[in-house]
């Protein structure tokens, strides 16, 4: 009898154990805190310049405008198609949705992940170019869809072989932090950071492209040089890495695993070919080829090739660039 009182206590506590809300459940509980403050915060403006930017200075208290029920549910609508006083953003939104989707099913099929964990074992016994192969990875990573957190996955697959090269999990961390950020930093073809800037900034994705693309060769060149001087440096005396005092914890805690399937099977390998050609489409559709050469006009030309084809028309629509 005790046995069972215990059980269904210990059930009690499962149930009530907290667990985070779906994302868009947060999006709605954020807009909904700020209509309610609608209700109490007064209503200010600045004054304009004909450009649209705010002049220094000029804030004023304005006619307080509360947000209702109705306008909770349509401030995403909003956000997406705009208003008459709202430009809409319907074009980033619907890159981040899809996108998301894309990276989504990239984690279910763990395609990406197999492939990585191919290219670390086939590189292990060569310290320097597999940090490099590495880092290359993880700035393209940071520099086409702005990865960071993602990272906290490949450290994991890093980390056991990075440890059996006789280097520490401080290394793995560089390669993973310093890979995702000196390509996050540059953003060439980053349609979360690039595209949203440029968007309110109301200029093309592709201005300054071939400037971040020299950052982004620099940046990577030089953290590459400071993870294997710090892995060499490791190497060579054990005891100078920051995380001696527990090395023989960490190989406990990860052990190499020699034996682990990494074949890919015909649906991985199809969403590895998919995964790939999307970000080779969308460097090509960012690239401002007539600012580079006028007479670099074969995209346009394409693009206006689809949009005569009635077939192509009729599926896409009379107009693909709608937004």
């Amino acid at each position: 009898m005790a046995e069972q009182v215990e059980a269904k206590t210990e059930k009690k506590k499962e149930k009530k154990k907290f667990q985070m809300p779906n994302t868009y459940v947060i999006l709605f509980v954020i807009i909904g805190i700020i209509a309610l403050l609608t209700w109490f915060v007064p209503g200010g403006a600045y004054d304009l310049t004909e450009e649209g930017d705010a002049i220094a200075g000029t804030y004023h208290v304005v006619e307080s405008n509360p947000q209702g029920l109705w306008d909770i549910f349509m401030a995403p609508v909003t956000g997406m198609l705009g208003s008459d006083t709202v430009d809409g953003a319907i074009a980033i939104s619907l890159t981040i949705l899809l996108f998301g989707s894309l990276l989504e099913m990239m984690d279910k099929t763990n395609a990406l992940k197999i492939a990585i964990k191919r290219i670390t074992n086939a590189n292990k016994n060569n310290m320097n170019v597999l940090i490099a192969i590495l880092v290359i990875i993880m700035s393209f990573f940071g520099t086409l869809e702005g990865a960071y957190e993602e990272g906290i996955v490949y450290f994991l697959m890093f980390v056991p072989v990075i440890l059996a090269l006789g280097l520490d999990t401080v290394t793995a961390i560089l390669i993973v932090v310093l890979g995702t950020q000196v390509g996050c930093i540059s953003s060439v073809v980053n349609p979360f950071a690039t595209g949203i800037a440029s968007g309110i900034a109301g200029i093309s994705p592709g201005e300054g492209m071939l400037e971040r693309l020299v950052m982004f060769v620099l940046f990577d060149a030089l953290a590459i040089l400071l993870i294997c001087r710090y892995a060499n440096r490791v190497k060579k005396h054990p005891e100078k890495s920051l995380q001696f005092f527990r090395r023989e914890q960490d190989l406990k805690e990860f052990p190499a695993a020699d034996d682990e399937d990494l074949s890919l099977t015909g649906r991985q390998k199809g969403a590895l070919a998919l995964f790939i050609l999307t970000f080779v489409f969308m460097i090509i559709g960012l690239t401002p080829w007539t600012s580079l050469n006028p007479d670099w006009t074969f995209f346009d030309d394409f693009v206006a090739w689809v949009a005569a084809t009635p077939i192509i028309r009729n599926i896409l629509g009379t107009d693909m660039t709608a937004f």
